[in-house]
C-alpha cells in the first residue's frame, strides 16, 4: 500500500514541487530590497500608522499585556477594537522577532508566497489546469498590480493571502462535503478575518457565493436527466444541501473563532 501511495504522490511532487520553489524564487527575487538586502518599505501609510501601530503591539506583548488601549493617540484610543493592527492575528507574532519595518517585509513577502502557492493549488485542483497554467495563475494574482498596489496596507495583503484557500475549499466541499472541510474553513476564514480588513472579508464572501451558485449550477447540469427522477433529484438535493451545510458551519464556526476581535469592533463601530 504504501508503494501505490508513494506512485501517487510522487508523480505530484514532480510536476508541482519546481513550480512552488520557482514561486519562492521569484518572491524573494521580486521583493529583494526588503527580502535580501535589509531596506524597508518607505510609504505613508506604513510609515503614519502600520510601523508605530505593530510597535506598540509587540511592545505591549512582550511587556506582556493584551494591548486594549492606546494612549498614545490623541488622548487614547480603543487598540484592540481596532480591526487593522490585526491584534490576535497569529502571524504578527512576527513583529515580536524583529524591528516593525522588517518584520512588515518579511510579513509582506511571506503572505505574497503564500497566495501564489494557495492560487497554484487551486488552479491545478479546482480549475484542472496543467502545472505552466496554474504557475501563470498564481503569478498573476500574487505579483500583479492588484495584490502589488496594496503593499503599503499589509493587513489587506494578509486577507486577501487566504482567499484562494477558501476557493479550495468550497470546491472540495462539492467534491466530498465533510466536518473536516468544514473545520478547515472554519480555521481559515477565522484567520482572514483576524488579518484586519473588513473589506477583504466582505468582498470574499461576496466572490465564494458567486462561485457557489456556479458549482450549483454546474452540479445540476452533470446530474443532467437524473434531475427528472424522484430519485435523481432527491440525490441531488441531498448532495447540495450537504455542502452548503457544509459552508455554512464552517462561516459559523469561523466567525466564532475571531468573536474575540468582532464583538470589540462591532462595539467601537457603534460608538
Amino acid at each position: 500500500m504504501s508503494r501505490a501511495f508513494g506512485s501517487v504522490l510522487l508523480p505530484r511532487l514532480r510536476q508541482d514541487g519546481l513550480p512552488l520553489a520557482f514561486l519562492l524564487l521569484f518572491t524573494l527575487v521580486f521583493y529583494r530590497q526588503m527580502t535580501l538586502q535589509g531596506l524597508i518599505l518607505a510609504d505613508y501609510d506604513p510609515f503614519s500608522y502600520f510601523y508605530p501601530m505593530e510597535s506598540y503591539f509587540a511592545a505591549s506583548v512582550q511587556q506582556g499585556r493584551l494591548p486594549l488601549w492606546n494612549p498614545y493617540l490623541f488622548t487614547g484610543a480603543p487598540f484592540l477594537a481596532n480591526l487593522q493592527p490585526g491584534v490576535l492575528y497569529p502571524f504578527n507574532l512576527v513583529f515580536l522577532l524583529f524591528p516593525a519595518p522588517n518584520a512588515y517585509a518579511y510579513s509582506l513577502a511571506f503572505h505574497v508566497f503564500l497566495m501564489s502557492a494557495l492560487m497554484y493549488a487551486f488552479a491545478r485542483r479546482g480549475l484542472a489546469l496543467v502545472p505552466l497554467g496554474a504557475l501563470t495563475t498564481a503569478l498573476v494574482l500574487a505579483f500583479g498590480g492588484f495584490v502589488s498596489g496594496m503593499a503599503g496596507h499589509i493587513n489587506q495583503v494578509h486577507a486577501v493571502a487566504w482567499l484562494p484557500l477558501l476557493f479550495l475549499l468550497v470546491h472540495a466541499a462539492w467534491e466530498r462535503p465533510t466536518a473536516r472541510i468544514a473545520a478547515a474553513g472554519a480555521v481559515v476564514f477565522a484567520l482572514q478575518i483576524l488579518a484586519g480588513h473588513s473589506q477583504v472579508v466582505y468582498l470574499s464572501a461576496i466572490m465564494l457565493g458567486a462561485y457557489t451558485g456556479y458549482k450549483f449550477l454546474a452540479a445540476a447540469s452533470d446530474s443532467g436527466p437524473d434531475l427528472l427522477r424522484v430519485a435523481g433529484l432527491r440525490s441531488f438535493v441531498a448532495r447540495s444541501g450537504a455542502t452548503l451545510a457544509v459552508q455554512a458551519l464552517g462561516q459559523a464556526q469561523g466567525a466564532g473563532l475571531a468573536a474575540a476581535q468582532q464583538l470589540p469592533t462591532l462595539e467601537l463601530i457603534r460608538r
